[in-house]
């Protein structure tokens, strides 16, 4: 990552500290709620506590506060906010002005003397800070308790960070790699995101109760509310509690992994809530109702008062880590799984093929403790980590502490790596066909599943520390890289690709019966492909014929392909039982996104709703070619070089039905939209508008 350089600042932001990395002069890391700066070079294992290596990055600044314009010295180094006023229009009515506070760094020595001149709009002095590259949102400065946000263009509590199903915020550690085990964020027709204050915003269609405010939220987005009882009555306020805040601030939210018509989501303060579909006790809430907003740990009285610790389950179990069976289509169906500090799995809600855990197929309406002894554990060692997948034919993983690896839930086709088929595994069984430690296949670095259509077809790789990728479950478009497409009832390593040669650097797949896997390489982020390939969502220099053996991918610029590199992150839904409406996009480390496979309604952003993103050109034969390789999808100019994610939202379950739309976000917070849109989906919209080009989401 280069070094950002800002007037006599200079810092490499490095994310959340690991003790696995050896850090260097300039770095910049996250660690105990603190952004440390690294001031001489540090092995791993060096805590950003030793004062010899690191010194807190807040101390880097010297403060002033408010710019003072009245005899006020200052100094390089000095950081002061500024707000400034600007005219945006005039009509009939008035002249209308909006302000904007932004953050600036002295450049040069100098006094002030009350005129313009030295203003921090003068570049001669002043430079504004800002952290656009890095769509994690703004960083943040304490002085005297109180936090100082700033972005380019002002301090914006409606910037978004990060979309649903991509883990915790921020989150950059083994065995999640950036939190993304599923290719989605599956929803009807609805989006949400989550802004850099810590809130949730969504829009569209009310489904099951679904959207907190109890209406279809059109044309722009609107903001949850929640309770945080917990949180009122802990240490950050006076309590006894354990649900307290790392800064002891409002609460804000981390997580949030969704669904078709439902919602679970996860605070820094470790309360949980669930929103709409609940027929299956998913709310927690001891109903088998769907709720606006539920707290899951018992019901509203239990868990407002909170009187009796065994009446209201989590009382004391802050919660860090959430994990959902959502799938790419319409599943209302799904269990709950959770993972608290101390190491403890709670599962609720359905339970047909045993996916909670707890040794029966009875749903359960309130959060139930897996016991410890289930995975092999004494009381005070740890799951360190949860997965789970497969809609209404759930199935669940976790990892623990010692490296060793349980599943359990649905296993028809083998997809759990346990060497067997089962409807059902009732309680967590252990993984032993690998041994997933440094010194056997490497430590799990990430877990990518995928399942739709309309029946259970299953698939899951996982990645390993030592670059190598491990398949199981079903494979009939070869989508394995094993050069055949038999099922595989045990985790067996692929065969070509990144993944054969300990080279592999991320991988997904998606679309179950007819699935895709993508993987990429670590020299180049390289994007190589596998499996169904029916509408050229493969990306490749060929027909649309499957392929198992790993592809390499192309992008295609001006009628030129090169080697698709670079890929940083990767969205993909498909789900037909054809095969034929699998739509992929990525983004790469320069800022920009390609496009293969299903268009139907335009979610590429190509410009058309031509079915195959291949299958056009336009008048010159240079903007769309109609070759196979990957497409630039068309952006506006102030997104183009700016991407930093994507993510689908929608859901697939035929070639008739696969209601789409993409996501792109920006390094400075905007999010931009493209694809299906019956009831603001699209927000800013005429409900039943499709967008084949994207906008952006309107925030309200």
């Amino acid at each position: 990552m280069p070094t950002t350089a800002l007037g006599s600042t200079r810092f490499v932001k490095q994310g959340v500290y690991s003790g696995s990395v050896a850090y260097s002069v300039d770095d910049v890391v996250y660690y105990n709620g603190k952004w440390y700066l690294c001031t001489a070079d540090a092995t791993a294992g060096t805590l950003p506590t030793d004062i010899t290596k690191f010194t807190v990055w807040q101390s880097a600044f010297n403060w002033r506060g408010n710019h003072n314009n009245t005899a006020t010295a200052y100094k390089v180094g000095d950081v002061v906010r500024y707000t400034v006023n600007y005219t945006t229009g005039s009509t009939g009515s008035g002249t209308h002005t909006r302000t904007s506070s932004q953050v600036f760094i002295c450049i040069l020595d100098h006094t002030s003397n009350g005129t313009t001149t030295f203003l921090p709009l003068n570049v001669t002095y002043w430079t504004p800070i800002s952290l656009q590259s890095y769509h994690e949102g703004s960083v943040s400065l304490v002085n005297q308790n109180v936090t100082q946000s700033w972005m380019a263009q002002g301090s914006d509590p409606s910037k978004i960070v990060q979309f649903p199903g991509y883990g915790r915020v921020g989150e950059t550690e083994a065995p999640y790699l950036k939190g993304l085990n599923h290719c989605h964020a599956m929803t009807y027709d609805r989006g949400s995101l989550i802004t850099q204050s810590g809130q949730y915003r969504y829009w569209g269609l009310d489904t099951n109760s679904s959207q907190p405010n109890n209406f279809t939220v059109g044309p722009h987005s609107t903001t949850a509310s929640f309770f945080f009882n917990d949180w009122f009555r802990s240490t950050s306020n006076s309590g006894a509690g354990v649900h307290s805040t790392p800064d002891n601030q409002i609460p804000r939210l981390i997580q949030v992994e969704q669904g078709y018509d439902w919602a679970l989501l996860l605070f820094n303060n470790g309360e949980l809530y669930h929103i709409g579909y609940g027929a299956q006790g998913q709310s927690g809430d001891r109903s088998n109702s769907s709720r606006r907003i539920a707290r899951p740990g018992g019901t509203y009285s239990e868990t407002a008062l909170a009187t009796n610790t065994s009446t209201h389950i989590l009382r004391n179990a802050r919660i860090k880590r959430i994990a959902t069976s959502t799938d790419e289509r319409n599943a209302s169906v799904h269990h709950c799984v959770a993972l608290d500090e101390d190491g403890n799995v709670y599962t609720w809600g359905y339970n047909a093929y045993g996916q909670l855990g707890d040794n029966s197929t009875t749903n359960r309406n309130i959060p139930v403790l897996i016991p410890k002894a289930f995975f092999n554990l004494l009381s005070g060692e740890k799951v360190v980590g949860i997965w789970a997948g497969g809609g209404e034919y759930g199935w669940t993983m976790a990892l623990t502490e010692k490296n060793q690896l349980y599943a359990w839930g649905y296993n028809n086709y083998g997809n759990l790596g346990l060497g067997t088929t089962s409807t059902g595994v009732l309680v967590p069984t252990e993984v032993t066909t690998q041994t997933w430690t440094t010194a056997g296949v490497g430590t799990i670095r990430k877990i990518a599943t995928c399942t739709g259509v309309s029946t259970q077809f299953q698939s899951t790789a996982i990645l390993t520390s030592k670059g190598s990728i491990y398949v199981a479950g079903y494979n009939a478009a070869g989508q394995f890289m094993l050069g055949n497409t038999s099922q595989q009832n045990s985790f067996v390593v692929v065969t070509s690709g990144p993944g054969a040669s300990e080279s592999a650097e991320d991988v997904w797949i998606t679309a179950s019966q007819f699935a895709s896997m993508y993987v990429t390489d670590v020299a180049s982020k390289k994007l190589w492909a596998c499996g169904a390939n029916n509408v050229g969502q493969l990306g490749i220099q060929g027909t649309n014929t499957s392929y198992n053996t790993a592809q390499e991918c192309y992008r295609s610029i001006n009628n030129v392909e090169t080697a698709l590199t670079g890929v940083t992150r990767l969205t993909a839904m498909g789900g037909s039982t054809g095969g034929n409406n699998t739509s992929v996009v990525v983004c790469t480390s320069d800022g920009w996104s390609y496009a293969a496979g299903y268009n139907g309604y335009g979610q590429l952003s190509l410009g058309n709703t031509s079915t195959q993103h291949y299958g056009f050109t336009d008048g010159n034969g240079k903007e769309s070619t109609g070759q196979r390789a990957f497409t630039m999808v068309k952006m506006p100019p102030s997104l183009a070089g700016k991407v930093t994610d994507v993510c689908f939202m929608g859901y697939s379950d035929s070639s008739s039905t696969s209601y789409t739309r993409c996501y792109w976000l920006a390094s400075d917070g905007r999010v931009y939209e493209a694809g299906y849109n019956s009831s603001f989906s699209v927000t800013g919209t005429v409900a039943g508008d499709h967008y084949n080009v994207m906008r952006p989401v309107m925030l309200g």
